[in-house]
C-alpha cells in the first residue's frame, strides 16, 4: 500500500530536519588543524601561500546558533556578542582579547555566570575560515576568505583575520620577526585553493620560532617524581632579574642526583636555553629548554649583551622597552562595538577587502566566489595546488621597520600601544 501524500510529506520534513541538524553539528566531526612548517619534509617554499598571524586566543566554531570549542563544549556567549552572525553558515575563528592576553580571554570565555556577560564586550571573534557556505562544504580558500570578510561586516563584535600573499621565505621571516617582536606567537600559512578539511592538514602550516638566550644558575630544584634526582635548574635572566626554572633538555646523567646537578651546574654557571617568547604577566620565558653551558662568556658580558639587544630591538620597533602592542592586525577590543572598525592597516593588506562575491585569487586576480564554489564542488578533494601563504588601531601608532636576509623593503604596520 502506497503511503499517503501526507505521510510522504512528513517523511521528507523529518529527513530535511535531520539533515539540517546534522549540518548544525558538523563541528562534532572536527575542525581544520595545522601541521608545523619546520617539521614538513622538506618545508615547502611559502611563495604564493596566504599568510596570517597565529592568534593567541580561544578557538571557537560558530554553527549558526552558538560558539563551540574544538572538543564540542558550548561557550555561553551573550546575545549581543552573536548579533549579526550568519544563521545558516558556519564560521571558524578565535575569541580574542589581545596579544599576550590569553589568560584573560579564557577567564571570560569559560564563565557561565550571566552577571559577567558584559565582559564579553572586551572580546572579538576573529574569523579565519568558513567551513560551510550555503550548504556547500567543498569551497576553495579564496572564496571562503571572501565570505569571512562579508560576514564580519554585519557583526559588530567580529572581524575577518587579515591575510597577505607571501613573497617567499625571506618575506615570511621578516613578517615572523615583526610579529614576534610585538608579542605575537607566529604565523599561519595557507595553501592557495585549499579546501576545509576536518583533520590535521598539510594545507595549513603554523610557523613558530624558538629564541635562545643566556641565564645564570642560582639554585637547584628536586625532582617531584624521581626520589633524589634533580628536577630543574633555578635560573636568573640578565637585565630584568626575572627568575625561572628549566628542566627540559637536561639528561638523566646530568640530573641523576641533587649532588650531580650541583656538581654539573654550580651556582653562577651561565647556560644557554631556548624558549618561545615571554609571558605577559611576569616576563618569564615560555617553554624553556636547556641547550648547553656557555663557558665562553662571563655573566657581566651576558648582562651587557642583553641590555644592548633590548635597546636595539626597541629602537627598531619604534617602541619603548617592554611595551607590547595588543595586535598588529585586528581592531582593538574597545573598538568592537564599531561595525566599521578595520581589521588591518591599509598598507598591511595586499589582498583587497572582499565584498562578496569577489575575492583575491592565488595570483592576485579577482575571483568570482560562486564560480569558485562550483569549481570546488567538482574538484571534490583533489590534491591542493602547489604554492606557498599573513594574518596579521587609535591613540598611538608606530612603524615597525624590519629586514630579513638583506631585504630592504620596510614592513609598515599600525600598532596601538597601551
Amino acid at each position: 500500500m502506497s503511503r499517503s501524500l501526507r505521510d510522504r510529506g512528513t517523511m521528507r520534513a523529518k529527513a530535511s530536519s535531520h539533515a539540517a541538524q546534522k549540518m548544525k553539528n558538523a563541528f562534532e566531526s572536527g575542525v581544520l588543524l595545522a601541521h608545523t612548517y619546520e617539521k614538513e619534509k622538506p618545508p615547502p617554499n611559502p611563495k604564493g601561500w596566504w599568510v596570517s598571524e597565529k592568534l593567541d586566543g580561544v578557538r571557537a566554531y560558530w554553527n549558526g546558533e552558538d560558539f563551540y570549542s574544538r572538543s564540542g563544549q558550548r561557550f555561553h556567549a551573550p546575545a549581543f556578542f552573536k548579533e549579526g552572525l550568519p544563521a545558516d553558515d558556519h564560521l571558524d575563528g578565535e575569541l580574542w582579547f589581545g596579544r599576550e592576553q590569553f589568560e584573560k580571554c579564557v577567564g571570560i570565555v569559560r564563565t557561565t555566570d550571566s552577571k559577567r556577560a558584559e565582559e564579553w564586550r572586551q572580546l572579538k571573534f576573529l574569523i579565519f575560515d568558513s567551513p560551510i557556505i550555503g550548504g556547500q562544504v567543498d569551497v576553495e580558500y579564496e572564496a571562503r576568505q571572501a565570505y569571512c570578510e562579508k560576514a564580519a561586516t554585519a557583526a559588530p563584535f567580529a572581524s575577518a583575520v587579515a591575510v597577505r600573499k607571501c613573497e617567499g621565505k625571506a618575506h615570511m621571516e621578516t613578517l615572523l620577526k615583526g610579529v614576534l617582536a610585538n608579542g605575537g606567537e607566529g604565523l599561519m600559512l595557507r595553501a592557495p585553493r585549499s579546501l576545509y578539511e576536518r583533520t590535521r592538514s598539510h594545507s595549513l602550516l603554523k610557523v613558530k620560532i624558538f629564541l635562545d638566550a643566556e641565564a645564570r644558575v642560582i639554585g637547584h630544584s628536586a625532582d617531584s617524581k624521581l626520589d633524589g634526582a634533580m628536577g630543574a635548574l633555578e635560573c636568573e635572566m640578565p637585565g630584568t632579574g626575572v627568575t625561572f626554572k628549566v628542566g627540559s633538555g637536561l639528561t638523566m646523567t646530568e640530573r641523576a642526583t641533587m649532588a650531580a646537578g650541583r656538581r654539573n651546574f654550580p651556582k653562577g654557571t651561565v647556560i644557554t636555553y631556548k624558549y618561545q617568547g615571554l609571558t605577559v604577566a611576569n616576563g618569564k620565558p615560555r617553554f624553556p629548554t636547556y641547550l648547553r653551558i656557555r663557558s665562553d662568556k662571563t655573566w657581566d658580558e651576558v648582562v651587557a649583551d642583553a641590555t644592548a639587544d633590548a635597546e636595539r630591538v626597541a629602537a627598531e620597533a619604534g617602541m619603548v622597552p617592554l611595551v607590547r602592542a595588543p595586535s598588529l592586525m585586528a581592531a582593538a577590543p574597545e573598538a568592537a562595538t564599531a561595525p566599521e572598525a578595520t581589521t588591518a592597516a591599509p598598507e598591511a593588506a595586499t589582498a583587497p577587502k572582499a565584498v562578496a562575491p569577489e575575492a583575491a585569487g592565488p595570483s592576485g586576480e579577482a575571483v568570482d566566489a560562486t564560480a569558485a564554489m562550483s569549481r570546488a564542488s567538482k574538484r571534490k578533494h583533489e590534491g591542493n595546488a602547489d604554492g606557498e601563504g599573513v594574518n596579521s588601531s587609535s591613540s598611538k601608532r608606530s612603524r615597525f621597520a624590519a629586514s630579513a636576509q638583506g631585504e630592504a623593503d620596510a614592513l609598515a604596520i599600525e600598532v596601538k600601544v597601551d
